[in-house]
């Protein structure tokens, strides 16, 4: 379970270091390897790698906070793809998840982590293959296994993602370097803005030792990504069903163990919220920012769905985005208003708009279900 983070959903200053003149070179000069568009690692001291020059994975958007999709468009622009937020979001299914513990729930508790993509592991090598790349999802296994995969991707000139907590309570990172043999790793994460478990290095990313022992990475739900190839990307209408196919699951939510998801998640968020008064309002309070990175992407959909036109989907999700809106105006996000949690009118209002957009994801997954099915017969 996550434990409390410090301010993860504030407006941080992005993390702009200067950049010494070696990493300006290196980036001017690189090379491409085997992976079409992928830079040659540059060496440094000690047969340690990095790739530089990769964008940051941050919370500088309010309104994109999902560091999963960010690490995503990081490693892959790395390789030469310009990659838009808010396309990643919806095909990636981020757009369609809404998660909330269980455990947490049933003994009156609160987890800020239920956001975090080691719920959905499933859908991250199914992002991948929307993108035009064949990824694989490596469980935590022995050290060496694991450095071994690291350093074999950055050798290449390709990035790796890493799930979970290995800077602070992080949901995932990018990685673009290692140094010491694997011992240490280097890259971005958003929670750099915000806690002090790692140093900084010259090129702007962090520096990471000890990081195989990372409480959440060692306890079960960490992974390692690497991006193995590129293959032939799906066409338009092929993304469009698996898309729907995703989100279908996502929302359903019947076949997830360990959490709530989709539609009984929200049910269960807001009968957590509405109790909120009879224990630890603080807690309470920091497990709604959290949760509002799930729901401010669902606008991403509305997009999505209007692009490949279907306008009733669309729809429906410009309403759910401004229910999230007024979500943020019933009890605003910013850290100050805990205390709005005592007022049951407040609550209540609250509340009540959470179940609507269960509601209206119900009525999506109705309207997804039908094109499928229209579409096979």
């Amino acid at each position: 379970m996550s434990e409390p983070v410090k301010n993860p959903g504030q407006v941080p200053e992005s993390y702009q270091p200067q950049k010494p003149e070696m990493m300006r070179a290196l980036e001017e000069a690189q090379d491409v390897t085997d992976m079409q568009g992928a830079p040659q690692a540059a060496p440094l001291a000690g047969g340690s790698k990095i790739i530089p020059g990769l964008s940051k994975v941050d919370w500088s958007d309010t309104t994109r906070q999902n560091e999963f999709v960010w690490s995503v468009i990081s490693a892959l622009g790395a390789l030469g793809e310009k990659l838009d937020y808010d396309y990643v979001c919806a095909v990636s299914g981020c757009a369609f998840r809404t998660f909330y513990d269980k455990a947490a729930y049933e003994r009156g508790g609160y987890n800020h982590g239920s956001y975090n993509i080691c719920f959905a592991m499933w859908t991250v090598e199914q992002t991948f293959r929307m993108l035009g790349y064949r990824a694989t999802v490596h469980g935590r296994s022995d050290f060496e296994t694991d450095k071994a995969l690291i350093i074999e991707s950055i050798s290449k000139g390709v990035p790796v993602l890493i799930t979970h907590g290995i800077i602070d309570t992080s949901d995932c990172c990018v990685l673009a370097g290692y140094d010491g043999g694997g011992d240490v790793i280097l890259g971005y994460s958003a929670f750099m803005c915000c806690c002090d478990d790692f140093e900084n290095d010259p090129s702007g990313y962090f520096r990471k030792s000890g990081w195989h022992d990372q409480k959440f990475f060692r306890e079960g739900r960490g992974a390692i990504i690497t991006i193995d190839e590129k293959i032939v990307a799906p066409s338009k209408q092929e993304v469009y069903r698996e898309t729907l196919r995703t989100a279908i699951r996502l929302i359903d939510g019947s076949d997830s163990a360990d959490q709530f998801m989709g539609l009984q998640a929200h049910t269960a968020y807001a009968d957590a919220i509405a109790k909120a008064w009879q224990g630890d309002i603080g807690q309470a309070y920091f497990t709604m920012l959290c949760n509002r990175k799930m729901y401010l992407d669902k606008k991403f959909a509305a997009g999505f769905f209007a692009e490949m036109g279907n306008e009733a989907l669309a729809d429906i999700y410009r309403q759910i985005d401004r229910l999230v809106l007024e979500c943020g105006k019933i009890i605003p996000h910013d850290f100050k208003h805990s205390k709005l949690l005592k007022k049951p009118k407040k609550v209540s209002e609250f509340c009540g708009r959470v179940l609507a957009i269960r509601d209206l994801e119900q009525q999506a997954l109705e309207v997804m279900k039908s094109k499928l099915l229209g579409d096979a017969s």
